[in-house]
């Protein structure tokens, strides 16, 4: 009797027999856990010709926290993880007194594989890195995320945190005609 081994053939990043023949199949990752994060927003001053968005929780700031700056809002997506953003308006804020506050988007700028780009120097508005649109669901031209509507006060948000990197990102709210802007960073892990 003759037994044969089988030598193993490297294809790409793979070692495989016969179960894995092509580099495609060798680069394809397994599904993440997907973790949802619920950022909780509310209006400063709502009525007021200086309204504001604040974050008033904010599990995972500890991955971007600073002595001085705990950048509440920062959502840090760890490695092999998925990340649902859930970003929820607290309350019913008015901005007149038959109008409220809704929240109407989230943007994406100031792509980064070497850390945080500093706020100063974010342009809104402007394309962004391919990987991000792709992680994001987002328009390359712009940054401008397709979002999930839950309902006026709650929209979702997807992360497939394919790779690692470090983008701002910027949710609005919008009343009678008015905008204003939140804008926190997303520390994402990738794959590995």
């Amino acid at each position: 009797m003759i037994i044969e081994r089988i030598r193993p053939v490297v294809i790409g990043t793979c070692v495989a027999t016969m179960l894995c023949a092509s580099p495609v199949l060798a680069k394809k990752h397994p599904p993440l856990d997907t973790r949802q994060e619920t950022i909780k927003i509310k209006v400063n001053n709502p009525k007021g010709g200086n309204a504001s968005l604040e974050v008033t929780n904010s599990k995972t700031d500890f991955g971007c926290k600073t002595a001085n700056n705990p950048r509440k809002g920062c959502v840090v997506v760890p490695l092999n993880y998925a990340s649902d953003m859930v970003f929820s308006l607290q309350g019913n804020p008015k901005c007149l007194d038959d109008k409220e506050w809704e929240l109407t988007g989230v943007d994406l700028a100031g792509y980064s594989e070497a850390g945080l780009v500093p706020k100063t120097a974010v342009k809104w508005g402007e394309a962004i890195d391919p990987k991000a649109a792709s992680d994001f669901n987002a328009d390359s031209k712009n940054g401008e995320v397709r979002i999930a509507v839950l309902n006026k006060n709650s929209i979702r948000v997807h992360d497939r945190n394919e790779s690692p990197y470090t983008i701002w990102y910027r949710v609005k709210a919008s009343c009678d005609g008015k905008d204003i802007y939140l804008d926190p960073e997303v520390k994402n892990k990738g794959r590995n």
